[in-house]
């Protein structure tokens, strides 16, 4: 199990040493740096090696490490290191420079829905997940009380399952129309199978979205997109 979350990933903290390129890299200095510093770079091969064996602690660590990878295209690699620090480090506090804390689990989880989101071929998404805390909006971090769902990723499946079912890769023969509403350029016809369709200028419409807005009447005011 330690092996399959990757490299460098809690809790494979150890197989990073056997890397040749970690020993390449110490070697030629591109690791004598703030591990601070060398984030605003553009070397994230070092920045990966320096927040893997840094000492800063282990939930910070896992927030930066998925943060280079991300930077690096790398996105399973990223979502993997989110998601253990939210498992492993969920109650992580950390401070920001104007002494305030921040708590990377919870921006963890918005990294992990970010990057699903912006990046659907990886066809992933999350199920359950959320950080809770009472009492984080001062700057007193005894009084925290964390309530944890680390949730689980999982890859999409109700699309496939649903074509499945309803065999949306066949065509559906409506027959005639056997019932219409409305006259003119937009109608609304009932075919002989039970199916509605929305016409306009005789071709099927579709509506992609819908506004509601209260007007001074009193009367509500719909228009569809």
């Amino acid at each position: 199990m330690s092996q399959a979350i990757g490299e460098g990933i809690y809790p494979n903290t150890g197989a990073i040493y056997n890397n040749p390129r970690y020993k390449i890299v110490k070697d030629s200095g591109r690791l004598d740096v703030d591990p601070w510093d060398i984030l605003h770079t553009h070397d994230l091969e070092a920045a990966y090696f320096k927040w893997a064996t840094t000492n800063e602690p282990w939930g910070v660590r896992l927030f930066y490490l998925g943060t280079i990878f991300e930077r690096a295209g790398m996105y399973y690699e990223a979502i993997r290191a989110f998601h253990a620090l939210i498992v492993h480090f969920p109650k992580t506090v950390a401070m920001t420079y104007w002494q305030t804390p921040w708590y990377p689990g919870q921006t963890a989880i918005a990294k992990i829905r970010h990057i699903i989101r912006f990046h659907p071929e990886l066809n992933l998404e999350d199920k359950w997940m959320k950080i809770k805390i009472d009492n984080s909006f001062d700057n007193d971090t005894k009084n925290d009380i964390f309530y944890v769902f680390p949730g689980k990723i999982v890859e999409k499946g109700v699309l496939d399952k649903v074509k499945d079912t309803l065999h949306l890769e066949e065509r559906v023969e409506l027959g005639e129309v056997k019932k219409q509403v409305g006259e003119g350029e937009v109608r609304l016809v009932q075919y002989a199978n039970g199916h509605w369709q929305l016409l306009v200028k005789d071709q099927p419409y579709v509506i992609h979205g819908m506004t509601y807005t209260r007007r001074k009447s009193g009367k509500a005011l719909t228009r569809a997109l």
